[in-house]
């Protein structure tokens, strides 16, 4: 599987386990996923291939290190 194939349980970043709940198509859970609340910066957004963007998630870790490597 290469970056450009992932499925949408995983990242398109790092290609791990994504936790979403939006990318496991559990949206309709009674607790909003992390991404809700804690969104993704754009510039790492940016960084996805453009036909990837809005339509996979980046998991919380790639956000978490992206965050932390911007302080």
């Amino acid at each position: 599987m290469t970056m450009n194939n992932l499925s949408p349980q995983r990242c398109p970043l790092c290609g791990e386990e994504n936790s979403c709940a939006m990318a496991s198509n559990n949206s309709n859970s009674e607790t909003p996923c992390w991404c809700f609340s804690d969104k993704v910066p754009e510039a790492l957004l940016k960084q996805l291939p453009p036909h990837q963007r809005g339509k996979v998630c980046v998991c919380r870790r790639c956000v978490d290190s992206f965050k932390s490597q911007q302080q």
